[in-house]
């Protein structure tokens, strides 16, 4: 009887334990772009990205589908943003034009780094490769 009791106990907690693991993260699956602005190749990845962790980032979500698709990307030297995606980098040409990569969430551009943006199901985030010229500003 005692044994039948300590089993029951013992079955218990272990189903009680499933439900908090089960409970856990659920997969979402956020939509990636990445266009790289060239007429001939402008779109580099398009995929949906599943994420399996608790409120996953923009960036966490760019890492995990350049990894899936085996796509070389770099990011800054603090790691909070994107610097280079396959062979379109940041930098500066001799006539003081900008290239660099942004993205939006749904559209939208977003104040923040992108560790710091957290995404949900559904959402669609689009990388881009844009430049600017200081001439354009005046």
């Amino acid at each position: 009887m005692k044994f039948t009791r300590v089993l029951a106990l013992a079955i218990a907690v272990i189903m009680a334990a499933l439900c908090f693991v089960s409970c856990g993260a659920q997969t979402i699956n956020v939509n990636l772009k990445i266009d790289c602005g060239d007429a001939d190749v402008p779109v580099i990845l398009d995929v949906k990205v599943p994420m399996k962790s608790n409120d996953p980032t923009v960036l966490q979500t760019f890492i995990e589908g350049c990894l899936l698709n085996e796509m070389a990307y770099t990011l800054t030297a603090n790691e909070n943003s994107v610097k280079s995606i396959d062979v379109y980098d940041d930098y500066t040409d001799e006539e003081g034009v900008s290239y660099f990569w942004t993205f939006t969430v749904n559209g939208e551009e977003l104040p923040g780094f992108a560790t710091d943006i957290v995404v949900a199901d559904g959402d669609t985030i689009e990388y881009t490769y844009t430049s600017f010229s200081p001439d354009e500003e005046e």
